[in-house]
């Protein structure tokens, strides 16, 4: 399982937790994980979580940048990187379940983008 976090302001926007292979992320109601504000793409980016993680940029108007660098391929992931959609931060954390079933996540670093 993982856990995809995007964030707005320092505040939780939208936490999922899936054991889909990949997800998408845009404003379109038909994507994984929508974001309703016109400065995200219909289909914005694909988070690819498994074998590898990775994400692309579906060609979005606005782009997308991981750690700070605007991407334009598909660009490998660790757990904790930040990728920026305007003024959206998303996070790929590793997602588990525990005995009960409840959801739970392993502790995570965020890194900071470099200046």
């Amino acid at each position: 399982m993982k856990r995809v976090v995007v964030m707005q302001d320092g505040f939780i926007y939208r936490d999922v937790l899936t054991d889909q292979p990949s997800v998408t992320v845009g404003r379109n109601p038909e994507c994984d994980i929508q974001i309703d504000n016109k400065v995200v793409s219909g289909v914005h980016l694909c988070i690819t979580l498994a074998p590898e993680l990775s994400v692309e940029d579906l060609g979005s108007t606005n782009g997308t940048m991981v750690n700070g660098v605007k991407i334009d391929q598909p660009t490998p992931l660790t757990f904790g990187k930040m990728i920026t959609i305007v003024r959206y931060q998303i996070y790929v954390l590793d997602g588990k379940k525990d005995e009960a079933g409840q959801a739970g996540e392993k502790t995570w670093k965020v890194e900071t983008p470099r200046q």
